[in-house]
């Protein structure tokens, strides 16, 4: 389900690029650590057994299938967004900062 949450904030972003930036016409990746949920987007063959959560995944694979976004299977090792959400030790920390393009800055 917070794949389908994932994708519904990118659309709202994406729309708001668009105001800003009439350019911006790619879809938006969107990186995601569940394979099912990504092949529950993709695939309605899951259709039958997955009725209950049908509805939060309607939009998203019409999301898909216009191209609005690209759902990118990343390992949750490679997730860099997990220092958002996760205590990290240093090592794991610092990777995912550096994905992320943050930088230290030096106190004054």
């Amino acid at each position: 389900m917070s794949l389908a949450e994932a994708v519904k904030e990118t659309l709202w972003m994406r729309a708001f690029l668009r105001e800003i930036d009439e350019s911006l016409v790619d879809a938006i990746d969107v990186y995601n650590d569940n394979f099912g949920a990504q092949e529950l987007a993709r695939n309605s063959v899951f259709h039958a057994t997955t009725k209950h959560i049908d509805i939060k995944y309607h939009f998203l694979r019409e999301a898909l299938s216009r191209g609005f976004v690209n759902v990118i299977y990343l390992p949750t090792e490679q997730m860099p967004a997990d220092i958002l959400t996760k205590g990290l030790y240093s090592p794991k920390h610092n990777l995912c900062a550096e994905q992320l393009g943050l930088k230290a800055t030096q106190e004054t």
